[in-house]
C-alpha cells in the first residue's frame, strides 16, 4: 500500500514536474517562436530588401532593356521605312525606266514610221509636180464669174448644180488655148467652189492634177497623175498612209519613183479614196495632154473607175480636155460645158482692159471699137489667140503702124499659135498619116474662105459640115427626099 502510495506520490511529482516543464517548454517554445518570427521578419525584411534591390535593379535593367527595345524598335521602324522607301524608289525607278523604255520604243517606232512615210512620200514626189499649175496665168478680173451663176447660160449644165449634187463627173471641154487650165485653177482656188461642195460634204477635200505633155515625163503620164494624187492624199491624211503601209508592208521599202508600177499606184489610189472619211472632189486638167504612150483610153478608164468608187461621203471628178473624139465618146453623157461658147463677154472685157491699160498712147485715127470687135469675132473663145493678137497690136502701136497695118496684124496667125497647131498635129502620132488627107482638105477650105471673104461670102458651120463630110454631101446631092433634121444636125455637132 505504502509502495503504492509512494509510487503515486512519485508519479504526481513527476506529473507536477512534467507540467512545469511543459509550461517552461511552452514558454520556451513561445520565446523560440517569437525569435523565429523575429528572425523570419528580419529575414523577410532582408529578403524583401534584396528583392526590392533586385527588383529595382531588374526594373532598371528592364528600363534599359525597354530603351534598347524602343531604340531597336525605332531602328526597326526606321529600317522598315527605309526598306519601304527603297522599295518605293525601286518601283518608281523601275516604272520610270519602263516608261522611258516605252517612250523610247514608241519614239523609235514613230521615227521609223515617220521615216517610212517620208521615204514613201519622197518616192511619189517630183520637183516638177506643180510646175504646170504654177505656170498657168491668173484669170483676168471679172472673167469666168459666169461659172458660178445659178442659172447657167445656153444648153450647158450648171456647174454649181453639179458641185452641190454629188454627181460623179463634170466635163469642161474647149478649144486649144480657150482658157481651160485658167478656169480649172480659178475653180480650185475660189472659195465658192468649196461652199457649194460643203452642201453635201462639209470640209470636203480637194485634190488636183494639171497634165502637160510638153513638160517632163511626170507631168504627162498616168504614173505621174497617180503619184501626184496619192502624194496629196497622203500628205493631208497620215492615217490613210499608215493604213496603206499596214496593208502592204512591202511599200515601206519603196525609195525611188522607178520602184512604182502603174497597177500598184492605181490599186493604192482606189483603196485610199475609199478610206477617205470626207467628201472628195478631184480636178484633172488637160486629159488630152496625156502621153501618147499611155493614151486617152487608159486614162479615161482610171477617171471612170475613180468616180465610181462606192463612197458614202461622196466623190466627184471635174475633168477638162479638148473636144477630141475619145473624150466626146466617153464623157458626152456627163454634165458638161463647152468653154468657147461661154467666153465671148470675157474676151471683150479682157481686150478692152488690155487696150486701155497697155496701149495708153495716141490712138488718133484708130477706131478702138473696130479692133475690139475684130478681136472678139476672130478669137472664137480662144484666149491664147487674144493674148497673142493684143501683144502684136501693142507692138504695132509702139512702132507707129497705121490702122490698115494694125488690122493686118490681127488677121495674121501669130507665130506662137502656129507652133501650137503644129504640136496638135504631132500629137496624132501614128494616126497622123491617116488623117493628113482630111486635114489638108480642111486647111484648103479655110484658105479659100480667107481669099473670098472680101466678097462678103458668109461661111457658116453648116457649110463647113457639107464641105468636110462626104456622107452629108451625098445626102444633099443624091437623095431625092430631103434629109431629116437629125441627120443634118449630127455632122454639125462634130
Amino acid at each position: 500500500m505504502d509502495k503504492i502510495d509512494t509510487s503515486r506520490g512519485c508519479n504526481a511529482l513527476k506529473a507536477v514536474k512534467l507540467k512545469w516543464r511543459k509550461g517552461a517548454f511552452e514558454k520556451l517554445e513561445q520565446e523560440m517562436q517569437k525569435y523565429q518570427d523575429t528572425m523570419q521578419t528580419h529575414i523577410l525584411v532582408h529578403v524583401c530588401n534584396q528583392s526590392d534591390a533586385a527588383a529595382l535593379e531588374q526594373e532598371a535593367r528592364f528600363q534599359n532593356l525597354d530603351g534598347s527595345l524602343i531604340t531597336f524598335k525605332a531602328y526597326g521602324q526606321g529600317q522598315e521605312q527605309l526598306n519601304t522607301l527603297i522599295s518605293d524608289e525601286f518601283w518608281a525607278t523601275r516604272a520610270l525606266i519602263s516608261a522611258a523604255n516605252e517612250t523610247t520604243s514608241r519614239q523609235l517606232l514613230q521615227n521609223r514610221d515617220e521615216a517610212q512615210r517620208q521615204q514613201l512620200l519622197g518616192s511619189l514626189s517630183d520637183k516638177d509636180m506643180n510646175a504646170r499649175r504654177n505656170k498657168i496665168v491668173e484669170r483676168h478680173a471679172e472673167t469666168f464669174s459666169w461659172v458660178f451663176r445659178e442659172e447657167f447660160p445656153g444648153p450647158w449644165d450648171s456647174f454649181t448644180e453639179w458641185l452641190s449634187s454629188k454627181n460623179s463627173i463634170y466635163w469642161i471641154s474647149g478649144k486649144a488655148g480657150s482658157g481651160k487650165s485658167t478656169l480649172m485653177k480659178f475653180l480650185i482656188d475660189d472659195k465658192r467652189t468649196r461652199q457649194y461642195l460643203c452642201k453635201w460634204a462639209p470640209d470636203c477635200s480637194i485634190f488636183s492634177c494639171f497634165i502637160r505633155n510638153s513638160g517632163t515625163r511626170i507631168q504627162g503620164s498616168i504614173l505621174g497623175i497617180l503619184r501626184s494624187l496619192l502624194y496629196q492624199i497622203f500628205e493631208a491624211n497620215g492615217e490613210i498612209l499608215a493604213n496603206v503601209l499596214w496593208k502592204w508592208p512591202k511599200f515601206s521599202r519603196v525609195k525611188n519613183p522607178e520602184d512604182w508600177s502603174r497597177d500598184d499606184l492605181e490599186e493604192i489610189l482606189v483603196h485610199s479614196l475609199s478610206l477617205h472619211q470626207k467628201g472628195v472632189c478631184i480636178f484633172l486638167d488637160g486629159l488630152d495632154e496625156i502621153d501618147p504612150k499611155d493614151g486617152p483610153f487608159d486614162l479615161l478608164l482610171i477617171v471612170e473607175r475613180i468616180s465610181s468608187i462606192p463612197k458614202t461621203t461622196g466623190l466627184e471628178v471635174c475633168a477638162s480636155s479638148r473636144p477630141e473624139a475619145s473624150f466626146i465618146q466617153s464623157l458626152k453623157s456627163y454634165p458638161k460645158l463647152r468653154l468657147q461658147d461661154l467666153t465671148k463677154h470675157d474676151v471683150e472685157v479682157y481686150a478692152k482692159d488690155f487696150v486701155k491699160t497697155r496701149c495708153s498712147f495716141d490712138l488718133s485715127g484708130i477706131d478702138e471699137s473696130q479692133f475690139i470687135e475684130e478681136i472678139v469675132d476672130k478669137a472664137s473663145g480662144v484666149f491664147l489667140w487674144v493674148s497673142l493678137a493684143l501683144r502684136s497690136l501693142q507692138r504695132g502701136i509702139i512702132n507707129g503702124d497705121d490702122p490698115t497695118t494694125l488690122m493686118e496684124r490681127l488677121r495674121a496667125l501669130p507665130t506662137e499659135l502656129g507652133k501650137l497647131y503644129e504640136e496638135m498635129l504631132k500629137r496624132l502620132g501614128d494616126d497622123q498619116q491617116l488623117y493628113s488627107k482630111d486635114a489638108a482638105r480642111l486647111f484648103n477650105i479655110f484658105i479659100l474662105f480667107s481669099e473670098i471673104r472680101d466678097y462678103r461670102f458668109s461661111f457658116n458651120l453648116f457649110q463647113y459640115a457639107i464641105a468636110s463630110d462626104p456622107i452629108l454631101r451625098a445626102m444633099l446631092l443624091e437623095e431625092k427626099s430631103p434629109p431629116s433634121p437629125t441627120s443634118l444636125k449630127n455632122p454639125c455637132l462634130k
